[in-house]
């Protein structure tokens, strides 16, 4: 490997959210640097109380927001836009071995999602989700509109 293919490498947005979500979470005055610049570049938000694990893969580090409390197994994959966070009881999810949070799910309080568990897209995580399970968001249908468009670009007022 080259030292400029090397370098595109490091540059990667992939590897230098995974190395600044790391770093972030380490604790003590430099992760405070290290938090700020994940933010400013990801705008991902990650506490600086609690060490992720080095097996944690984010394939699309956008949005992602991990809680002070929230405990994250080994060869967990969060996608974009995910959120671990505490609810109005003060709880915080426990994500075990495994296990892949697709886009846009939030699970929030004091719940544990299950070794090899799979929470869908846009999916809300309030209760238990036991191990080897899937969890899905509440499917959107479409229907035709009750009165057409009088001309194109028009909407009916009424």
């Amino acid at each position: 490997m080259t030292v400029l293919s090397a370098l595109q490498t490091a540059a990667t947005p992939r590897l230098r959210a995974a190395s600044l979500i790391r770093l972030s979470s380490l604790g003590g005055w430099r992760s405070y640097i290290w938090r700020n610049l994940l933010i400013s570049l990801h705008g991902c938000d990650v506490s600086t109380r609690y060490a992720i694990p080095s097996s944690l893969s984010t394939p699309h580090p956008i949005g992602i927001v991990i809680g002070e409390g929230v405990r994250i197994g080994d060869d967990v994959t969060i996608y974009q836009n995910v959120t671990l966070g505490r609810d109005r009881r003060g709880g915080y999810p426990r994500i075990e071995d495994g296990a892949c949070l697709m886009p846009g799910a939030s699970i929030v309080g004091g719940v544990t999602v299950g070794a090899l568990s799979i929470i869908g897209a846009n999916a809300l995580v309030t209760d238990d989700v036991p191990p080897g399970h899937v969890v899905r968001a509440m499917v959107t249908t479409s229907s035709a509109a009750a009165t057409a468009p009088a001309e194109p670009g028009e909407w009916p007022r009424g």
